[in-house]
């Protein structure tokens, strides 16, 4: 029996990028006994603000759709997360933020910074290098006992081509681009 595209449409919207970012983030957070105040910081910076930039730019109509799914539409979205991404590290720095969240959001940065300049050759998808990231920086982080989270980006992955918003390639891409960024970035952090 073929299941049709509801239920992956449902786990694109679920976990779109603005959502697996900002609750990695905010766990890794928790986890590192982060202050209060970087964890809100990491909820608006990578989840309220990015998600919020584009409904508005959807309004606008600078967009089709919530997840940008044309790759001509995204230089603009790009340069803008960009830049609320560049307010991170700072803000992370002046509250107090333990080292790794502090370097995490440089790296959150850089990476977005790449797969930008990528996707103005070839469409990479943000929600598989997204949660692809997040579940590697846990994993790599906080240890093994979260492995199973490795699974989040293969489901994203699979739900991304069900609703035909990518191909294999595509996917496979933003999930292989994202976890070798993280783990050669934590590699370094280690040194």
């Amino acid at each position: 029996m073929e299941v049709g595209r509801e239920p992956y449409s449902m786990i694109s919207k679920l976990l779109h990028p603005s959502v697996t970012s900002s609750i990695g983030l905010a766990w890794l957070s928790i986890g590192f006994h982060s202050p209060i105040i970087v964890i809100v910081e990491v909820l608006a910076i990578y989840g309220a603000l990015p998600y919020l930039l584009v409904l508005q730019m959807k309004r606008l109509g600078l967009v089709s759709d919530i997840f940008v799914t044309k790759r001509r539409e995204r230089p603009l979205l790009f340069a803008i997360a960009i830049a609320i991404y560049s307010i991170g590290p700072v803000l992370m720095h002046f509250s107090g933020a333990p080292p790794i969240i502090f370097y995490l959001s440089i790296c959150y940065l850089i990476n977005m910074v790449i797969i930008a300049g990528l996707t103005l050759k070839v469409k990479v998808s943000l929600h598989t290098s997204s949660a692809s990231g997040m579940a590697t920086a846990i994993v790599y982080l906080l240890g093994a006992r979260f492995i199973g989270l490795l699974s989040l980006p293969i489901i994203v992955a699979i739900s991304r081509i069900r609703v035909k918003e990518h191909t294999k390639l595509e996917v496979a891409l933003g999930f292989i681009i994202a976890i070798a960024l993280v783990a050669l970035e934590l590699y370094l952090y280690r040194l």
